[in-house]
Parts: C-alpha cells; structure tokens; sequence
C-alpha cells in the first residue's frame, strides 16, 4: 500500500508520502544496498500500474481497453471491445471534474430560482461542489503516473547494466540484447530516461493542481533528481548539478518539517528519510559532477550544499525541563513525565534530607517513579517499532538514559531509606537481612545500562562496602548457630572486602558520603573484625579440641581447666645421636694411646705357627 497522510490544513488536497513510497517499493522490490537488480524493479512496476489502473474507482478511465468504457457499449458498432485506448490522466481528471460540476448544477437548477437569495445558496453549493470534486480525487490518478515514471528510469538503468555486460563480454550469447548493437542500447537507454523525465514533469504538474504543498516540494524534489539523471547521462555536468543541488536544497527544507509533538514520532522518520537520501543518493552523484564539470571546463564549481543544520540537535524549548543523568542532560517534552518528575523531585529532595523515616513520603515517590517509568517505557516502545535512522535512533538512546536516570532515582531513594533503617536497629539478624536487602539494590544501580564512567566506578565502590558489612553481620549469625570456621572465613572475607571497597572509594573524586563510608570502614577494620576475629579462633581452637562441645562453657569458662589429650604444640621429632658426652671423652683418651708402644705389644702377643700336619687347623 502508498503511504498517505495529511500535514498541512487545507484538507481538500491529497498529501503523498513520494519519497517514503519510492523508498519502499525500491528497498522491497530489487534495489537494495546489496544488490541492485533494476529487472526485479521493472516488472514489479509493471504489475503494480496494472493493480492500480484496475481498481473499481478508476478502471473506466485509466485501463487501456475498450471494455471498460462506458459508452463503448452504445452505438459504437465499429469499436473492438479490447482494441487499445490512450488515456490522458490530466484530461480524464479535468472531465471527471467537469461531469461532477454539470450533474450538480442540473441538480441546482431543478430546484428552482424563486428568489434571489435561494439563487446565492445555490452559487455557494455549487461552488463547494468543485471544491469536493477535488477531494473525491482517486489518488491512483496520480500514483499511475509516478509508477510509470519509476518503471522508465529502472529499464533505463537495466539497459546500461546490460550495455556494461555486452562492452565486457559477459552477457550471454542468447541475450535478446546480445544481437544489438551498442550503439542502440544506449540510444535504447537515453530514450526511456527521456522518457522517465517527462513523466517526473508531468507528476509535478499534477501535484500542483490535485495536492497540496508538502506533496509538491516532494514531487519537485523528485521531478530534480530525474531531470539530474538525464543531464548525467548525456554528460550535461552543469545542468545536472543544478538539477541535483536543487534536489538536496529541497530534501533539506522537508527534512526540517516542524508539527505538533503528538506528530513527534512520525516527524523523525519523515527526517531520517530525506537526511538519509541528501547524503547517501545526491551528494554522491553532485560530488561527481561537480568534477567533471570542473574537468571539462575550468570553471569553479559551485558551493556544495550541505546538511549539517539537519544534523544538528534541535533546540530546546524554553519550557524544556533538563535532568542530569550520567553528566549528560537531557531534555524532556512530554508534558505528564515533566510535572511527575518535578513533584517527585521536590519531595526527594525533603525526603533524603530528614532524619526520619516518613513512609507515607516513601511510598508515594516509588509510586511516582513507576508512573514515570510506565510514560518512558510507552514510548520507547513506540521508537523501538519505527524505521532505523539517525534521529529514530538518537530518540532512543535519550529515551534509554531517561529510564536509567528514573531507575537511578528510585534505587537511590530505596537505599537511603534502608540506610536510615539500618541506622537505629540493633538486632544483628536485621541487620544482616537489610543489609542483603542494600546489596541487591545497590548492585542494580551497578547493573544500569552504560559504559564504565565515574558513576559505574562509584556503583562498584559502594557494592564492596555494603558487600564487607553484610559479610561481617553474616558471620555472626553463623558463630550465633556455634558454626565458627565458617564465621572466620566470612570474617576474613569481609576484612578482605573492606580493604578494597576503603581503596576504591579513595579513588573516587566525587563520590557523595564518601568521606562517612570510609570512617565507617576504618572503625570496622580497626575495631570489629580484629576482636571477632580473635573470638572465633579461639572458638575454633575449642571446638576441634572438644572442650567447648564437652562442657558446653564458653572460653571464659574453659581458662582454669587443662585437658591433657589436647595437644599443645604439634612439632615432628629431631634425630639425635646417642649418648654424645661418652664418646667425646673416649676419643680424647684414644688419641693419647702411643701407636708404637701399641703395635710392639700386639706383635709381642700374636700367637707362633706350628709344623705338621695339624697346623693348618690350628691356625
């Protein structure tokens, strides 16, 4: 289906989406960014001027046949039924107009001329039926034309691919083109270009009389392009930068099309759309003959037009309401977020700053910042389901900082509010409850869409703090059910947790309550966790040893009693000679021994040889 809207006041002429159209059935039907098949293109057109000039509103004037005339049926003898009929839209129009304004003032003149002020009602009714005649319009009028046009300039463009073929020897030798010369294709291609420029004209013409302004600077702007098509192709280079400057000069003024902000959604598309076909289908083309203008004849070349006034952000209203999210503003518009926000901004404000806990202030901020979030999920939703563009796009990405920025507010406000709650109890079980409660909530801030900036190193700064203390609450709750070396590894655990989170919040140069978080860490390193620590060692001690379990007592109580299976000092035994004293004074005494005096002794003692036959044994 064509795209139609209306956007201007005057109500009895069409407005048509020219440029959305062509970008539908052109992205749909061959020529796209990966491939640009102008074949595809072609017969799709062909099949849609057919759909088109066969609707039951118009086929009698547009269908080129006989059948569908309605006074082919009378007296025409020598007419054939589906013998070809040439149609002149304009003329057709003109005659629809006419026979509507003749049947209206025989209706009129039925009624009488009685007296001189029935005579003006009548002038007036007629002339509001002129007025309505061009409203009953049918639309397909002009879309046949348009079509038509689009089906000329893709054969022309077909034929050039096929004459780029034929010159590298690629196209096929049983290509009904191949037997041609290249001479005539091109003479083929340059003919159905001509062609597709007079149609572009003819669409402008119509548009002028039939719709009205917002569709003629469209049908201009497209009534450029193709007559800058055709300078191109006949290497016309000054007359096709006009053609093309003129396209982008009118691309850029629909692109800044300013409506109503409940139109606000549609008006992004809308300049997303020209934006895009400026820089992406014109410029290049522009750039080209630009240069060979200036390669041909010397001249300087024109001032390139350019769109960075489009680009640019649109300027605040100056009832605009800005927040600050992640050092960057933004700008709201929407009307019921704007009075939501500043109401809950200024009871925030109160709430945060009083000591109390004021529930009924609590509640009605949380239900305030789901409202809000409801408006800005709505409307996200709305740009999630639009065309992708760059103002589609940047619209998102506010929207996107905006829901972080109001779940930012609502986390905030919960943690503080626990934080006041965890300043008055006392009882460690809720203490360790609240502060899982914090850590939750804290590690949702950390878990907030965006990139690793100061607020995300603050968010994790304060996720080890609160992850320390409710560690050191847990492991009491743990000693409390006498589990003590699984209370020493979370004591552990949370002096390792306090030396990091201490570090990382030094770190930070802006971080709010910095300077309270660290007093509080300080006393914890210093004070707690030292004393606790030392507690559930000992009571580690005494549950291996079995003391504690035996007699039930404390470590207090266990002070003045001794178990004598319990082991001290674990240490492994060292070898050690025997007796080392003895041997050391025998040595001295064995040194004093004359060696001489000792070997004529031994020698003086040794037992003489015998003779016989019994001396071997007795030796």
């Amino acid at each position: 289906n064509f795209y139609i809207y209306i956007m201007s006041e005057d109500t009895t002429k069409m407005n048509i989406r020219i440029h959305a159209t062509l970008d539908t059935m052109q992205s749909s039907h061959g020529l796209s960014r990966q491939n640009d098949d102008y074949k595809q293109y072609r017969e799709y057109c062909t099949r849609r001027l057919s759909r088109l000039r066969h609707h039951k509103s118009v086929r009698t004037d547009l269908v080129h046949s006989m059948a569908y005339v309605k006074s082919s049926n009378k007296g025409g003898g020598n007419k054939k039924r589906h013998a070809y009929c040439p149609r002149n839209n304009k003329d057709l129009l003109l005659q629809q107009t006419n026979e509507k304004e003749e049947g209206n003032d025989n209706d009129d003149e039925k009624e009488g001329n009685d007296n001189d002020e029935k005579e003006e009602n009548n002038d007036d009714v007629k002339n509001n039926n002129i007025e309505t005649t061009k409203k009953d319009i049918h639309e397909n009028f002009l879309y046949v034309v348009f079509v038509e046009c689009e089906r000329a300039w893709s054969h022309s463009n077909e034929l050039r691919a096929l004459l780029n073929e034929k010159e590298a020897n690629k196209l096929a030798r049983d290509h009904p083109v191949s037997k041609s010369s290249s001479g005539k294709i091109r003479q083929r291609a340059v003919s159905r270009l001509r062609r597709a420029k007079q149609l572009a004209t003819k669409f402008l013409e119509l548009c002028r009389e039939y719709a009205d302004d917002t569709t003629v600077e469209e049908a201009k702007a497209y009534a450029a392009w193709m007559n800058g098509n055709f300078a191109f192709e006949t290497n016309q280079w000054k007359v096709a930068c006009d053609e093309f400057q003129t396209a982008i000069t009118l691309c850029t003024k629909l692109s800044q099309y300013q409506g109503e902000e409940a139109e606000e959604d549609r008006l992004l598309e809308i300049r997303d759309l020209f934006v895009g076909r400026a820089n992406n289908v014109l410029k290049p083309l522009l750039k080209y003959c630009q240069y060979e203008w200036k390669e041909s004849s010397g001249e300087e070349t024109m001032e390139e037009v350019t769109t960075s006034s489009v680009e640019k952000k649109e300027e605040k209203k100056e009832n605009a309401f800005l927040v600050t999210y992640r050092d960057q503003p933004i700008a709201i518009q929407n009307k019921e977020l704007k009075v939501l926000l500043l109401k809950a901004e200024s009871i925030n404000d109160t709430t945060l700053s009083a000591d109390a806990v004021d529930e009924s202030s609590f509640l009605s901020l949380l239900s305030m910042y789901d409202d809000a979030h409801a408006i800005v999920s709505n409307d996200l939703q709305k740009y999630q389901d639009m065309k992708s563009g760059p103002a589609v796009n940047a619209k998102r990405s506010e929207l996107d900082r905006l829901s972080g920025y109001i779940r930012y507010q609502k986390l905030r406000l919960s943690m503080a509010h626990q934080e006041r709650i965890i300043a008055s109890a006392s009882v460690i079980a809720d203490l360790a409850q609240l502060y899982d409660a914090l850590f939750q909530d804290a590690k949702a801030v950390c878990d907030l869409p965006g990139e690793e900036d100061e607020f995300f190193l603050e968010a994790s700064a304060n996720v080890l703090r609160i992850r320390a203390f409710r560690s050191f609450y847990v492991a009491q709750l743990y000693a409390s059910l006498r589990k003590y070396p699984q209370a020493l590894t979370l004591t552990n655990r949370a002096e390792e947790l306090a030396h990091r989170a201490n570090e990382e919040i030094a770190a930070c140069d802006d971080m709010i309550h910095a300077d309270a978080y660290m007093d509080a860490l300080d006393r914890l390193l210093q004070n707690d966790l030292p004393t606790i620590k030392l507690r559930f060692q000992l009571q580690t001690y005494l549950s291996n040893s079995g003391s504690s379990t035996t007699t039930g007592g404390d470590m207090f109580s266990q002070l003045d009693k001794f178990q004598p299976a319990s082991t001290i000092v674990d240490l492994a035994p060292i070898p050690m000679p025997a007796k080392p004293a003895f041997f050391d004074i025998a040595w001295n005494y064995a040194s004093h021994f004359p060696e001489e005096e000792l070997k004529a002794y031994v020698n003086e003692n040794k037992p003489k040889a015998s003779g016989g036959l019994m001396s071997w044994f007795r030796s």
